[in-house]
């Protein structure tokens, strides 16, 4: 079923057009970003990035002959994947080194000590996945597996993101307690 944002962002008279790429072309790139990103959210959001852009710039590839579409769609579905990948390398890689460095032993009792306006402010900057994490594990007490569940990830990336979740806390904590 074609997403209606698609639709909004295609001229009326290309709808019926677009339509037929999308439902013509989706299993294909979807088992493209899927053997690439080795996520099925990963790979639903790559080709709804994907999609959304083909969309704003569809009345100008609507006239490629289909072989051309499809190597450009191919091209193009890598590309985001390749992109999704090289963003989550570099925010794990900035997240590992800040909890290597700057958090050996993150001790529970720490977050009892903070002001709860200042605690609320940092876990509401957080980054979505990190934020959802630590929130479902200390507000709704869910266990890893659940959590894990709930946001379609493993066990193991649920206690990455609520070790660095804590991390990044503690970080923006300090930074105000210095600016202060």
């Amino acid at each position: 079923m074609l997403p209606i944002i698609y639709i909004a962002l295609v001229d009326d008279e290309d709808v019926p057009a677009f339509e037929k790429m999308y439902n013509r072309t989706y299993k294909k790139l979807y088992s493209i970003a899927y053997d690439i990103l080795k996520d099925h959210q990963l790979a639903e959001d790559a080709l709804s990035e994907m999609y959304l852009r083909i969309s704003l710039s569809f009345k100008k590839i609507n006239n490629f002959p289909l072989h051309v579409l499809d190597a450009y769609l191919v091209r193009s579905i890598k590309n985001t994947c390749y992109n999704y990948i090289e963003k989550n390398d570099s925010e794990r890689k900035k997240l590992d080194e800040l909890v290597k460095n700057n958090v050996k032993d993150i001790d529970e009792t720490v977050f009892d000590k903070i002001d709860l306006d200042l605690l609320m402010e940092a876990v509401i900057s957080l980054p979505e996945p990190f934020k959802t994490a630590l929130v479902m594990k200390e507000y709704y007490e869910l266990t890893a597996d659940e959590i894990a569940k709930q946001i379609k990830v493993s066990k193991r990336s649920v206690f990455y993101y609520i070790k660095a979740a804590k991390a990044l806390i503690i970080k923006q904590i300090e930074g105000s307690d210095q600016n202060e």
